[in-house]
């Protein structure tokens, strides 16, 4: 491996912030949260959801 050479290195386990989100719904019986907008994360992933006040 020569000085200086860019090689391949792990990725992900990076947390993102989505803001201005809006609950559309929540299907008590199924356990479902419908939110409108895109969130971040692969299908069936994990979620941490707060409900904050804009400063």
């Amino acid at each position: 491996v020569f000085p200086g050479t860019r090689m391949g290195g792990r990725m992900g386990g990076d947390n993102i912030n989505t803001k201005k989100l809006q609950v559309v719904a929540y299907e008590k019986d199924e356990n479902l949260l419908l939110v409108r907008g895109a969130v971040p994360g692969v299908k069936g992933g994990k979620l941490k959801i707060f409900n904050l006040t804009a400063k």
